[in-house]
């Protein structure tokens, strides 16, 4: 990270910290509430069968274009049931695994979902960092491009890297100690990680800036 990417960021953390009490306000009131139903219920329900379980986590974690009736779709609830008692969770092959089922009903169509994996995976390890539009913004991440899935994954896998490293950052500098602060405070019972909270901070903040 150059210097004015950094500083630029910093500023921008300043802004989340400044405001974190309305960002905190104008968070869908089932946000917080629902994660943690799906951690807590994760543990308790065969999640590769359960259709009520499968219907909460695919509306919050909004997989409106990954078919219901997919391949892809009953891989990667399968795979969540059988993984979900592991610490840890290989990005590079659990990219390769999925990436060979398709996401529509007719089965035509093999895309690499980059985003929804690393949902999966932090619902496992609820450490591993999410990637979405949102934090692509704010952190002006690459785009995932290639004529290649290797290609494909292999970037996926810089942002990844990247992501941890950078929150890592914020957590050792302080940068959003009191939104997180003020994020336990108002949800004492979460099962929301700092890496989560910071996560959710960022997420809220460019969706207020970009309405």
């Amino acid at each position: 990270m150059n210097s004015y990417q950094k500083t630029k960021g910093v500023n921008m953390f300043k802004e989340i910290e400044s405001s974190s009490t309305i960002i905190l306000d104008n968070l869908n009131s089932d946000h917080v509430p629902t994660y943690d139903w799906l951690h807590n219920e994760l543990k308790a329900k065969d999640v590769s069968t359960d259709s009520n379980y499968q219907k909460k986590y695919r509306y919050y974690w909004v997989m409106r274009y990954i078919s219901p009736q997919s391949e892809f779709n009953e891989k990667y609830f399968r795979f969540l049931e059988e993984n979900k008692t592991k610490s840890t969770i290989d990005f590079v092959s659990t990219c390769e695994y999925l990436s060979q089922y398709s996401s529509d009903s007719n089965g035509n169509k093999k895309s690499f979902q980059f985003s929804f994996i690393t949902k999966l995976i932090h619902s496992i390890d609820n450490n591993f960092p999410i990637y979405d539009s949102m934090v692509a913004s704010f952190f002006n991440l690459p785009a995932v491009t290639g004529n290649s899935l290797a290609t494909k994954i292999k970037t996926a896998n810089s942002i990844i890297t990247d992501l941890q490293e950078k929150y890592s950052e914020v957590i050792s500098n302080n940068y959003l100690s009191q939104s997180i602060i003020n994020f336990k405070t108002r949800f004492p019972s979460s099962t929301f990680t700092d890496r989560k909270i910071i996560d959710t901070m960022i997420w809220a903040y460019v969706s207020k800036i970009k309405t």
